[in-house]
């Protein structure tokens, strides 16, 4: 797998979708730290809780990869290929937990239970 040069320059969308993931990050930071000292009763909590989930929302839409790329040159048609987020699907064999006690190993040797 070969790897290709970094460019020397980003364009203005990669750019300014950088410094808008940035001052997301940094207001979702400022509202949940806030948002912190309010007490969970508190009937003011909504306002900045609702905030500060629209602002995680953004992050998420602002940070997947602007078309244009350089890596938009392998022309992926999948879903998957064109976000950052994998979906790892879920294990289909799992052992049941919810059986009685196994049985004890037998005591080694010379033991007396």
């Amino acid at each position: 797998m070969s790897q290709q040069p970094a460019p020397s320059r980003y364009r203005p969308l990669q750019v300014s979708l950088h410094w808008l993931t940035f001052l997301l990050i940094t207001a979702a930071f400022v509202v949940g730290k806030n948002m912190s000292r309010i007490a969970n009763d508190d009937a003011g909590k909504i306002a900045p809780l609702a905030i500060h989930m629209t602002i995680g929302v953004l992050i998420l839409l602002a940070g997947g990869r602007p078309s244009g790329s350089a890596q938009d040159e392998r022309k992926d048609t999948t879903a998957a290929s064109r976000s950052r987020v994998r979906v790892i699907p879920p294990r289909t064999a799992r052992p049941d937990t919810r059986s009685t006690k196994s049985p004890r190993p037998p005591a080694p040797q010379g033991w007396r239970r």
